[in-house]
């Protein structure tokens, strides 16, 4: 974390790498929108500062501009939506993370005999099976960037310049895919990448055993009432000032073009 926004705030203008700047965008919008998520206060401002100024630079690529504005796109939808969600909303956020941080111990040898999806029949490493979750996540915020950036620009080209074909771009390997996945409905460009989804999306779903709402309200149970109610307390104030903190940082932009409003006597 510390690093992307080490790479958000160094950040010059576009043109000198543009692939450094598309990556870093990912990046950051993967960030922000995951559960649970650090980017918040200066940090998340800073995000939301580097999206403008990538979509406004000259020196920007077309591509570039137009993932700047659809990463701001998706972090403004998280961050409104964060603000909005009540203390019921916040407990289970929480659950989910934990969940997510604890699959590895909590699971056992059930959720490592689920997983064990290779054509081989071996079961596979906790290892490979972190690997598969974190390249299905990539995955999905890409996918996530080509719908948005399309909704503005159908044809528009992926960080290569290859133009999209008739489902966008494949889920696994970025090429243009003319075809999508029955089960998952996600664009593949051949049978290989569409089984390679297929193994991501069983790691995927195999992490989180017995999510229900009877599992939830379980697990609310357990959790120690007096630290979560201070935590969602907290935290539910945090996601409201990140919330008016972008407000204020767009109304400055939209009144007056630049990022900071003018020094008094201007």
């Amino acid at each position: 974390m510390a690093n992307i926004i080490e790479r958000i705030s160094s950040w010059t203008g576009g043109g000198s790498d543009d692939e450094q700047t598309l990556t870093t965008l990912r990046e950051l919008l993967a960030a922000v929108t995951a559960p649970r998520s650090s980017v918040h206060g200066d940090d998340l401002i800073k995000g939301v500062r580097m999206c403008f100024e990538v979509h406004r630079s000259p020196k920007s690529s077309e591509l570039a501009q137009r993932t700047a504005q659809a990463v701001l796109t998706q972090i403004l939808h998280a961050t409104v939506q964060r603000a909005e969600m009540s203390p019921a909303d916040i407990l289970a956020e929480q659950r989910k993370a934990t969940s997510t941080s604890t699959s590895g111990n909590v699971g056992g040898e059930a959720s490592r005999r689920s997983n064990s999806a290779s054509s081989s029949g071996e079961e596979l490493s906790e290892e490979e099976r972190d690997k598969q979750q974190d390249e299905w996540i990539e995955s999905q915020v890409d996918q996530w960037l080509d719908e948005a950036v399309a909704k503005v620009d159908p044809s528009a080209p992926n960080e290569r310049g290859e133009a999209p074909k008739k489902f966008g771009f494949c889920i696994v390997c970025r090429n243009p895919a003319p075809h999508y996945c029955l089960e998952t409905k996600d664009p593949v460009c051949s049978k290989a990448c569409k089984e390679i989804n297929l193994q991501r999306r069983k790691v995927v779903d195999a992490a989180l055993p017995g999510e229900s709402p009877a599992a939830d309200a379980d697990a609310a149970s357990e959790l120690p009432e007096g630290d979560d109610e201070v935590d969602v307390e907290k935290r539910s104030e945090l996601y409201q000032q990140d919330a008016l903190k972008v407000f204020s940082t767009l109304c400055t932009i939209s009144l007056y073009g630049t990022l900071e409003p003018p020094e008094d006597g201007d």
